[in-house]
């Protein structure tokens, strides 16, 4: 994981990571009142999708290379991994 510039993200706390039902999810904490950070995550040097959901894990939001994690904030993503993912 990377802020969108390149740089490591020191402000994120990644809080959970786990498979559900066939697919991987990853839930980022920003823990220093950054205002906004936007990430992506890369998988072997490339970006996957991020698709943001809730925590019944209904989607909530686009799949998108990046995201914005707000100061202070808690978001859910499912990775999408693979060619598969359109991006």
């Amino acid at each position: 994981m990377e802020a969108a510039t390149g740089s490591p993200c020191e402000n994120l706390i990644v809080s959970a990571f786990y498979p559900y039902e066939g697919r991987v999810y990853l839930r980022l904490y920003e823990y220093l009142g950054v205002p906004a950070t936007t990430i992506r995550v890369l998988v072997g040097g490339r970006p996957v999708g991020l698709v943001p959901v809730d925590l019944l894990h209904r989607e909530i939001g686009e799949k998108d290379a990046r995201a914005v994690i707000p100061a202070f904030g808690i978001k859910t993503f499912r990775l999408e991994i693979g060619p598969e993912n359109g991006l």
